[in-house]
């Protein structure tokens, strides 16, 4: 009878320990890939709740050799809830998100969340940048122009610290490049919800030129 019964689990979609473990296990992924390559100058994510985060935080702190590889952790204006906690030195609720990045639409991120990423702070393996609605659909054209794979503003704010246009974020990832000689690794996600279309809009709404 017991086999018979249903089993349901709420996956929380940021907070949940079980889900950073998974996420944590793309940098061992990527350290046995880059094992060739000296250690990452950065590791740049974007952020929404910090769930993707968090993940490479652990990661990064799991593997020794990479445990000082700081993070660049990438927001949206209007998307931001991270930085404005981290600014103001405990967890901030956003009145609403006006970003057009909905993938990292969360109001808040968690206490736990927040302690682990204020820490990383004081220890200089975090940093925070907040781009523009602009850089992170500019930072999703370019992904597409080069990889040919539609993915959403989300995973192009990361992309937008490798470009110009990326404001703090390419100041932050040009700065750890040219001190530290590795390579800048850019955790690409975010793709569940793009099309064409909707890129190809949001592209031309905030004068960005669409292939």
């Amino acid at each position: 009878d017991e086999a018979k019964r249903p089993v349901a689990k709420l996956m929380h979609p940021f907070d949940d320990p079980i889900m950073w473990e998974g996420h944590a296990t793309l940098i061992e992924e990527c350290y046995h890939d880059m094992s060739h390559l000296p250690p990452p100058s950065a590791v740049v994510c974007s952020v929404g709740g910090g769930g993707l985060l968090m993940g490479v935080l652990a990661g990064l702190k799991n593997t020794p050799s990479w445990s000082d590889v700081p993070v660049i952790a990438v927001e949206t204006v209007g998307a931001n809830c991270l930085s404005r906690s981290l600014d103001a030195k405990g967890v901030v609720e956003l009145d609403a998100i006006t970003s057009v990045a909905k993938s990292l639409g969360a109001n808040k991120t968690t206490q736990l969340i927040y302690d682990t990423c204020a820490s990383a702070v004081e220890r200089g393996v975090l940093k925070s940048a907040v781009i523009d609605d602009a850089a992170a659909v500019q930072g999703a054209v370019t992904f597409l122009e080069a990889h040919r794979c539609i993915v959403e503003p989300a995973c192009g704010a990361a992309v937008a610290a490798t470009l110009p246009s990326g404001g703090a974020a390419f100041e932050m990832a040009k700065s750890l490049h040219e001190t530290r000689k590795g390579p800048v690794l850019v955790v690409a996600c975010g793709g569940a919800v793009a099309t064409v279309s909707s890129l190809r809009a949001m592209a031309t709404d905030l004068g960005v030129a669409f292939p």
